[in-house]
């Protein structure tokens, strides 16, 4: 068995945090024993959170963190070392309290919902799925650009497709819609028709035989489509939007390897 490290920064952590930092899904570290790779884990959530935790500010914006949180970490914090993270519903420092111990920052870090890398479980030969772009000819990724580091990647196919994990990078690469018959879209037109009919968020216009999302606007991206939908459509499609791609680790980390020297 492998123990991968990955990183895991997104856009909003726990409802309390939000940051633009990270690599999105880059892999970090291997590991073939489970103990190393906790240590390895929480030695990383030590160090991002005294060293970059000014980079995860409050979720909530102006408003800043609810008083519930605020009282609950800072209660958390004084605990363990005297000291406060909050001071008038601001955070008194860019890190965790100097003189609390790293092992009281890793608990800080969960109680805080902060989960800054995940390890996974992949078996020697296991692989991981990542969605390729045959016209781009690129891997969708955080901005559905061409850098690797910032592709998009899961353990399966279901990962992709539960909620806490909906990669929002796949509705960019759905084009608003598409021009011409069931049977110029489809090698199956009726299962197409009989997926898009009753699709509350999709509608096929016989007069200008246009198939689209629909929105508030023409150019409105198809947020309110399922992820498990976008992929039962890409499926559909005489020429789909995405392929689905497996790659090993070692792959993975070969490709990530290229990318920084």
């Amino acid at each position: 068995m492998q123990y991968v490290i990955r990183e895991y920064a997104f856009a909003h952590m726990g409802g309390e945090y939000s940051t633009e930092y990270g690599d999105w899904g880059a892999i970090t570290a291997i590991f073939h024993d489970a103990t190393t790779a906790r240590a390895e884990l929480e030695r990383l959530t030590v160090w991002e959170m005294r060293n970059r935790l000014s980079l995860y500010e409050p979720y909530s914006g102006i408003q800043g963190a609810s008083d519930d949180f605020v009282e609950r970490i800072n209660a958390f914090c004084i605990e363990r070392c005297g000291e406060p993270m909050f001071v008038n519903g601001s955070r008194s420092a860019d890190g965790a309290p100097y003189d609390m111990s790293n092992a009281d920052v890793v608990e800080l870090a969960k109680l805080s919902n902060l989960e800054f890398y995940q390890i996974f479980e992949v078996p020697e030969d296991g692989s991981f799925v990542a969605l390729w772009l045959p016209r781009q000819k690129h891997y969708v990724g955080k901005n559905v650009g061409e850098d690797v580091l910032d592709m998009v990647f899961q353990p399966s196919i279901e990962d992709f497709m539960l909620e806490e994990h909906e990669p929002n990078h796949i509705f960019f690469v759905f084009p608003p819609s598409w021009a011409g018959t069931y049977e110029d879209l489809s090698d199956t037109p009726s299962l197409l028709r009989k997926f898009v009919q009753p699709h509350p968020n999709m509608v096929y216009d016989d007069a200008t035989q246009t198939l689209s999302f629909t929105g508030e606007c023409e150019s409105c991206l198809p947020y309110n489509v399922s992820v498990p939908d976008l992929f039962a459509l890409n499926a559909l499609l005489k020429n789909p939007i995405f392929e689905v791609r497996k790659l090993t680790v070692r792959e993975l980390m070969g490709m990530q390897t290229v990318l920084s020297t």
